[in-house]
């Protein structure tokens, strides 16, 4: 069966990726991995920061909660993962490791700011994956046909 591996943080644009992932696993009979990456504020020492590691786990929880949903609601196969590390390098083992036939993922993450400090994920993923790439975006309304 192919495996389909979505990256998702939760954010507006990552829950585009997990719908346009999970629609196009069902419309191919293919089955889903989540991937989420909790990403741990770091104090000036570079030590992660202790009350903010709770939090970000909780965070992660439910970004996979709710992408799972979505692909129970759609009656597609799914699993999650939530790993610790870069992004980037997290959802390309997963991909790797699971021989997945593609990956998904939102054209930004979790805000223009950490954007611009974490770099982008998508264009990362772009640029280093060894198998095809969705980059998910919000899809624009349709313009009304001219009378």
């Amino acid at each position: 069966m192919r495996r389909i591996v979505i990256a998702t943080d939760g954010s507006p644009d990552a829950m585009t990726a997990v719908h346009e992932g999970v629609e196009l696993a069902h419309e191919l009979d293919a089955a889903v991995t989540f991937v989420c990456v909790p990403i741990l504020p770091v104090s000036i020492f570079a030590e992660p920061l202790p009350f903010a590691l709770d939090e970000e786990i909780a965070r992660a929880r439910r970004a996979v909660q709710e992408a799972m949903t979505v692909a129970i609601d759609a009656d597609v196969d799914a699993e999650y993962e939530i790993i610790d590390g870069t992004p980037v390098e997290a959802v390309l083992d997963v991909a790797r490791n699971l021989d997945a036939w593609l990956i998904v993922v939102g054209s930004r993450g979790r805000g223009a700011v950490k954007g611009v400090l974490f770099g982008s994920v998508s264009k990362a993923l772009v640029a280093h994956a060894d198998r095809p790439v969705l980059v998910a975006r919000e899809r624009a309304p349709v313009a009304a046909a001219a009378a």
